[in-house]
């Protein structure tokens, strides 16, 4: 399903993968402090790896229910996997079409997907941190390491069919507005008169209303993505980029930056202008540099950096005699990985 807005509004919000990460959704949300007049839309992925995908999903159907927030939620792969099992549907059945896929993207929908049952597949990408988040953890510690041992029997004595396994725990233990949450209010992709937000990506030849399921919830992002066919921007999450920034090639931005990830964070970027608030593992409020590129090249501008930061950062690198990017006034550029290298050891 794929749903368009056409009002204007003030501020586009976008947040990348959340991955149980209720918490720094939270904080996020008090940093961004949304009103009516702003669109936030979230990129897919809400639940498994991080601790609280029940508290996420809570949270999202609670700014849904709000009538003074305009909300766009997307299904990610990780959600789409949760239905697949509950449905018992085949992964074929779900992406029947690989109509426009690259070689690539079909390799990997033949080899990985096609291939594959849907319950190993959830299992084997830590579905049960979120069949954990939905338990009382005291009460039921035990009740879980049977599931876990259950699961884990099965999952590699069983040839990876588990689905039915999953579907009864999901039953059980999830509640039917969760499910019906991603089934009926989740979106696969939005589109406005500048911006096309996706989870995974796009086949840039192929109009968006023709777009296979399989790309909107799989594609990987990377530097040689093309632009679109309709001129617009396309956001996504899916991707987390190695030095877990916001990577932005001009016609395509993906915001996926490892919230659940040890030194990642959650991401929320307006996408009218490209300012960003970001919620780190300790959750603070902090600003990280957007990833530019020039002739296919990586570079952070110092500019964007706090003040705080801008000048010792500045320091260290002719310091280290570090060479700079070219394609702008190169005192104002450097590389990811020696910025991402300074912040880690600074922190």
């Amino acid at each position: 399903m794929i749903i368009s807005k056409t009002e204007k509004y003030g501020r586009v919000l976008a947040i990348g993968d959340i991955h149980g990460c209720a918490r720094h959704l939270e904080k996020l949300l008090e940093a961004i402090e949304p009103t009516c007049e702003d669109l936030i839309v979230t990129l897919g992925d809400y639940i498994d790896r991080g601790p609280d995908s029940k508290g996420v999903i809570d949270i999202l159907i609670d700014l849904h229910s709000n009538q003074d927030i305009n909300i766009v939620s997307l299904r990610g792969n990780h959600d789409a996997m949760l239905l697949m099992c509950f449905d018992q549907a085949r992964l074929r059945e779900y992406y029947p079409s690989k109509a426009g896929l690259d070689a690539d993207d079909v390799d990997y929908w033949e080899r990985v997907l096609v291939n594959s049952y849907p319950g190993g597949l959830w299992y084997s990408n830590e579905a049960l941190e979120t069949f954990i988040s939905y338990g009382d953890r005291r009460g039921k510690a035990s009740r879980w390491l049977e599931v876990q041992q259950d699961l884990n029997w099965f999952y590699f004595e069983c040839c990876n069919d588990i689905t039915k396994q999953m579907r009864e725990l999901t039953i059980e233990v999830i509640p039917q507005e969760h499910i019906d949450f991603l089934r009926n209010s989740c979106v696969d992709a939005c589109e406005t008169d500048k911006f096309i937000f996706v989870h995974g990506g796009l086949c840039p030849d192929i109009p968006l209303a023709d777009q296979p399921l399989f790309p909107l919830h799989w594609k990987r992002f990377n530097k040689d993505c093309k632009p679109h066919c309709s001129g617009r921007k396309v956001i996504c999450g899916h991707t987390p980029q190695p030095d877990l920034l916001v990577h932005d090639l001009g016609h395509a931005a993906c915001l996926d930056t490892g919230a659940y990830m040890e030194k990642g964070f959650l991401t929320c970027m307006d996408v009218m202008n490209g300012q960003c608030w970001q919620i780190d593992d300790d959750l603070q409020l902090i600003q990280q540099p957007v990833v530019h590129y020039g002739d296919k090249m990586p570079f952070v501008r110092i500019s964007e950096l706090p003040d705080g930061d801008r000048q010792e950062f500045k320091s260290w690198l002719m310091s280290r005699s570090a060479p700079w990017p070219t394609g702008e006034k190169k005192d104002n550029c450097a590389w990811p990985n020696d910025y991402r290298y300074w912040w880690r050891g600074k922190r």
